[in-house]
């Protein structure tokens, strides 16, 4: 009876070891988990606002350049490849919606420099899509995105905006 007593203090003392090892290092990977998610969010919203920036000026001027046009379509490029990294590298529940941000803007404006229709009509259903997106993203607290959001809500967030300025 006394081996048995000694091998239950024994075990429960090894398993009191594993766990005062174990526990700090699993916080420890929680904790970078959730910092690279929280870079990630940020890095996504810095992009996604740059983006917006640059479809408002672009309809917003007069003359409208092939310059800033290609600068839409590789802003859009960028927060589409960070929707990728985030999936690959980050949290894998994050989605990418590569008809939303890749391949939009692939005709450049006329010889005068203005959009047709059709052209006018893609860039504003692309600026309500990300305006819904940084509006869901956004947080009062902080004045910028909201770190608290899951993968879950992000994804929501994204795939509403998305269809929301669906070609």
């Amino acid at each position: 009876m006394q081996n048995k007593e000694k091998i239950k203090t024994y075990a429960l003392i090894l398993l009191t070891i594993c766990f005062v090892i174990t526990a700090p290092m699993l916080f420890q990977a929680k904790m970078e988990d959730r910092r690279q998610y929280e870079a990630f969010l940020n890095e996504f919203y810095a992009n996604l606002d740059n983006t917006l920036y640059s479809i408002e000026y672009f309809l917003s001027e007069e003359e409208k350049g092939v310059t800033t046009l290609a600068s839409i379509e590789h802003n859009l490029e960028t927060t589409h490849l960070l929707l990728r990294m985030g999936d690959k590298t980050v949290n894998s529940h994050i989605s990418a919606q590569p008809r939303f941000f890749a391949g939009r803007i692939t005709q450049h404006p006329n010889d005068e420099g203005t959009l047709t229709e059709e052209q006018q009509s893609e860039l504003e259903k692309v600026r309500e899509g990300l305006q819904y997106m940084k509006e869901g993203l956004y947080s009062e607290e902080t004045g910028q995105e909201n770190k608290h959001l899951s993968a879950k809500e992000f994804n929501a967030i994204i795939e509403q905006g998305a269809s929301i300025g669906a070609p």
